[in-house]
């Protein structure tokens, strides 16, 4: 535990210039969605939301993959859960990173942020876990909503 916290407390902080750029990246993956009508897109997400308290969850876990270690399983019962919410399954191995190196965006910017982080960021949204950028944009205004 020890070694661990070494290493993260000296994690480097990224500048703000890095962090305004990814937001540049985040509008572009986003401007299709903002453009569409997501009213019930976002009050579906908002009924479903009901049943979590947002402003007091303190933690974020984030399951990663490693060849075959079962964890596409373990993230896919997770995902049948009715308290978890999830990103999809391969999407979340550098969560904890971006969340480390940018503490100074709001949550909203870094849930908008995350997808434009990742080097592979223009295929956030596709492949076989998907989410499409549209309605990972309205649970994100959703969780705005609830904050």
């Amino acid at each position: 535990m020890l070694l661990r916290h070494a290493r993260t407390s000296v994690a480097p902080r990224r500048h703000a210039a890095e962090a305004q750029e990814i937001l540049v990246r985040a509008d572009t993956l986003f401007r299709a969605a903002r453009s569409q009508d997501l009213r019930d897109s976002i009050a579906e997400k908002l009924e479903g939301l009901q049943r979590y308290d947002l402003p007091a969850m303190q933690a974020v876990l984030a399951v990663v993959m490693w060849g075959r270690s079962g964890s596409l399983l373990l993230a896919s019962y997770l995902d049948g859960h009715d308290d978890v919410i999830m990103l999809p399954e391969t999407r979340g191995q550098r969560l904890h990173e971006f969340f480390r190196d940018y503490p100074s965006l709001s949550w909203r910017d870094k849930l908008l942020g995350y997808p434009a982080f990742l080097p592979e960021y223009p295929r956030f949204f596709e492949g076989d876990f998907s989410i499409s950028s549209a309605d990972y944009y309205a649970a994100v205004q959703a969780c705005r909503m609830l904050w």
